[in-house]
């Protein structure tokens, strides 16, 4: 069996591919985008998360920090300097911090994950999300193998940040890709993702030839790239590559309570990032007309976010 770290397992998932799924998140990501809605998963190792409202201020996470992370005034949690040591999570008295990552062997999680076979039906299934799920490439093949064994659909919600040569293995394996094409302009790629565009697209190509079934979805943002020559040219990529349906979701501002959770309240993108409805449709429009056929309602928002 093969070990791998998840943040979390979440049922009855509507939008996390077809029909009725559970998501798993694994832990760890090569992005570093700025509207990240799921921050935790970013580190691959575990690390503390605070729930403030349990904190009742005895101050012992201040005391054993070696890098001075916490501060009972305002109570204020900085994880810039963590190194991830938990000694805070293994003092805290009330539950207010805790260890964010658990690790799990394949064949397990697979067990635990075919529980929900009855809700899953003829279309349901399992979708392994994150961060990304291929920063742990031999935790994933394992876990798909496994729910292979146990006859259960199989999709991945992927950034397509992985190396070419994985490809080959995750096509067998995964019967439905959510590719998600942060934007199309290299530039304001990794100004925004810290990573770059060609080879996610260059992934996304060859998974399209080989016959993948790809969703490829934009999520979008205001201020950054809600823009109708973006929209414009991700219908046009996913038609020219072929996929299967292509889709616009909207920013939402909730995952800035999970920034303060994780220690990093100064990097949330607030309401302000927001495209409205009249945004949403006319980007939608915008991006069907160039895929060739009307895909998903104007202004679905973004579905990934663990703990929705």
């Amino acid at each position: 069996m093969t070990r791998g770290i998840i943040t979390g397992i979440q049922r009855l998932c509507l939008h996390d591919g077809p029909g009725l799924r559970t998501t798993v998140f694994f832990k760890g990501c090569p992005m570093r985008c700025r509207w990240c809605h799921n921050p935790e998963t970013q580190s691959p190792r575990p690390q503390p998360l605070l729930h403030a409202d349990k904190c009742v201020g005895c101050g012992a996470c201040e005391a054993v920090c070696p890098e001075g992370c916490h501060r009972m005034e305002g109570r204020r949690f900085e994880s810039a300097r963590c190194s991830q040591c938990m000694r805070c999570v293994q003092v805290c008295p009330s539950g207010a911090l805790e260890a964010c990552g658990q690790f799990w062997e394949s064949a397990l999680l697979a067990d635990r994950l075919a529980r929900d076979l009855p809700f899953f039906g003829e279309t349901g299934g399992v979708t392994l999300s994150g961060g990304e799920p291929t920063f742990q490439p031999e935790f994933a093949l394992a876990l798909l193998d496994e729910l292979k064994a146990r006859k259960i659909d199989t999709a991945m919600e992927t950034c397509g940040a992985f190396p070419a040569a994985l490809l080959d293995a995750l096509l067998p394996r995964v019967d439905h890709f959510l590719w998600d094409v942060k934007d199309t302009d290299p530039e304001r790629h990794l100004k925004n993702t810290g990573y770059p565009l060609a080879p996610i697209l260059d992934n996304l190509a060859r998974a399209c030839a080989a016959g993948a079934d790809v969703c490829v979805r934009g999520i979008i943002v205001k201020g950054v790239n809600a823009l109708l020559e973006h929209a414009e040219k991700l219908g046009k990529l996913a038609r020219q590559l072929g996929a299967g349906d292509c889709r616009l979701l909207r920013f939402h501002p909730y995952y800035s309570a999970k920034l303060t959770s994780v220690g990093r309240p100064d990097e949330a993108m607030g309401q302000a990032y927001v495209p409205d409805d009249k945004t949403m449709e006319r980007l939608t429009r915008t991006m069907q007309n160039a895929f060739g056929r009307a895909c998903v309602s104007p202004g679905e928002s973004c579905s990934q976010i663990q703990g929705e």
